[in-house]
């Protein structure tokens, strides 16, 4: 989150740097998972289910983008800064403390919301766009699309 402030600040935010700090995020989120599942699987095991949902709208979401705009997405919307900051936690949680319980289901529910937002998001923008903080905001553009 606070490289995104800073690359803004510096006036460095390019669409190509936005679509690369989200990728440096998902490389870095799938690490992490990694060394969880080494030293504490009983984290992944016990919220299965959830972290395969989000698994399969992860899926989901880039193969949308990939047809219909023939690149991924980068919203970088508030639902994922939330999650960016659960993840933080949870990880935090299991990693530090060796707890596995609701940090991780927090974690993974807004995982979801922020997928399935991604998912509407991309649904709705008529062409590819970075930075769009929430589903509202495509539908404006979406509207203001159709206007001009």
């Amino acid at each position: 989150m606070f490289d995104g402030i800073i690359a803004r600040r510096l006036g460095m935010a390019t669409p190509a740097l936005r679509r690369l700090d989200s990728v440096a995020d998902t490389v870095f989120y799938v690490g992490a998972t990694c060394a969880v599942w080494r030293l504490q699987p009983a984290a992944i095991i016990t919220h299965l289910r959830g972290l395969l949902a989000l698994v399969a709208l992860e899926l989901a979401r880039y193969t949308l983008d990939l047809v219909k705009f023939r690149r991924e997405a980068s919203y970088h919307t508030w639902s994922a800064k939330g999650w960016g900051i659960a993840l933080f936690l949870a990880f935090l949680a299991v990693l530090a403390f060796g707890r596995t319980g609701w940090p991780v289901s927090v974690a993974v529910a807004l995982g979801i919301v922020a997928d399935l937002e991604g998912l509407a998001i991309s649904l709705v923008l008529p062409g590819w766009r970075h930075d769009v903080p929430s589903v509202v905001h495509a539908v404006r553009v979406r509207s203001a699309s159709r206007t001009t």
